[in-house]
Formats: structure tokens, sequence, C-alpha cells
């Protein structure tokens, strides 16, 4: 299959701010791109601004939460996007008794409804420019996860969501990339502080991966070795895999 030339491409990234995001944006702007840059979290989002030029670099903020977002997802439009990257996402880092149905729907808002909306808007344009859309799932978005139990179904959810627009569009590239923990500090959203992740993988390795992924045209990634054994595993010695993760949580 040909290589996609990523130099000039105009490229949407949800969740900008974020520790993957910020990887993702300098990947993609080595690569010649111009980029909109979404996140919720304005101040994080003009910590970018040294990294590029106006014309090169752009900011959105927008609630991925909000009723709103539809709106702001016809100002996304405009920017004319030859892909996006769907890296937004919030976990709840609890036990299923003290999850509330309203932790639940906040996780999904972010991790799934907003790509759908974000799809909605932009699949249209994308067909007509055979773009690409990357979706940032995870280990748990095919495996499941103790103390997740509101954030691995959302990843199982958007999985099936790209797997199912691949069926139907095959105009437009689709990636699922699907790292494991990163070394790096994460949050349960607004729910809890930062705690460390004992994780097996930048988020600049990650980053990488996924960017080399869209040039390759990729269907999907396991980052690092460790979610491919995990997928393996998981297939075939699922007692084995859930001795594992239950150890490892």
């Amino acid at each position: 299959m040909k290589r996609r030339p990523l130099d000039g491409c105009k490229v949407v990234v949800t969740g900008a701010a974020g520790n993957l995001g910020q990887a993702l944006v300098k990947g993609l702007l080595e690569k010649g791109c111009q980029l909109l840059a979404i996140d919720v979290n304005q101040e994080a989002l003009q910590s970018l601004r040294p990294l590029a030029s106006d014309r090169q670099l752009r900011f959105l903020r927008m609630n991925l939460t909000s009723a709103s977002r539809a709106a702001a997802w016809k100002k996304v439009v405009q920017f004319q996007p030859d892909g996006v990257i769907l890296n937004a996402g919030i976990t709840r880092i609890a036990p299923f008794m003290e999850t509330e149905e309203s932790d639940f729907r906040k996780v999904f808002e972010v991790n799934f409804f907003s790509s759908v909306g974000a799809l909605q808007a932009l699949l249209p344009d994308l067909i007509e420019k055979r773009g690409f859309v990357a979706a940032i799932s995870s280990v748990s978005g095919f495996a499941p996860l103790k103390l997740r139990s509101a954030y691995s179904p959302s990843k199982h959810a958007i999985s099936a969501f790209i797997d199912t627009l691949r069926s139907e569009t095959p105009e437009v590239d689709f990636l699922i990339a699907y790292p494991s923990f990163l070394t790096t500090e994460v949050k349960s959203s607004s729910y809890q502080t930062a705690r460390k992740s004992r994780g097996s993988v930048t988020p600049e390795k990650v980053a990488r991966r996924i960017v080399q992924g869209i040039e390759k045209r990729k269907p999907r990634l396991m980052i690092p070795l460790q979610a491919r054994v995990a997928r393996i595993l998981w297939a075939v010695w699922p007692w084995l895999y859930m001795q594992m993760m239950i150890k490892r949580a």
C-alpha cells in the first residue's frame, strides 16, 4: 500500500494538552503538518504555543462533555482537516461499588461520544479528501482492567465503533492504537489527584509509533510488545491474563 505523506496535511488532535496529546502534536509538527489542537484546558493548550507559528498550530478550547460541542465541531469543519486523531480520554479508578452511574456517563461522554460527534461532523470531508482517522484505545479496549469498570468498556466501545466505520468507509484510513500503561502521571478525570503510572512505554514512543502507523496506513497498533502479549494471553489463556492483571492493578 502506498505510504501516506504527512507534510502539509491538516490534522485535528483532541486531548492535545495531555501527555500523549502533546507528544502527538510535537511529532506531527516535525512531519510538517498543520494542526488544530483541541482540549478543555486552555492554559495547557497555550503551553504548546512556542512549538510552532500560528499558521502551523491553532488552538480550540472545547468541553467534550458539553451539549454545545456540536456547534464547536462546525468550527472544526472550517479547518478542512485531512485527518483527525481521537486522543481525548479520562478514566475513573475505583471499584465498581464506589462508581456512580454519573461517573460512567462522564467517562463515556469523553472517551466515546465525543468521537461520535467528531466523526459525524468531519467524516464527509474526510471521505472526499481520502483522509485518515486515528483513535486511541487501550489494552483495556480488548481485555478487562481491574478498577476501571467505566473506562474499560468505553475503550471497547471506541474500538468497535472505529472497526465498524472501517467496514462502511473504505475511502478513509482508520487506525486504532492500543497502548499499554504510559510512564507518566495519570488522572482519574477531576475525581482524584494525579498518581504515578507504573507504565512500560513513554508518551513519546507511543506518539512516534502512531505517526508512523498513519504514514504506513496501519489498521491497528499494539504498543509496546507487552500489549501484543496481553492480547494473546486474553484470547488463549484468559485465566493467566486475569491473574497477571489483578496482580499489576
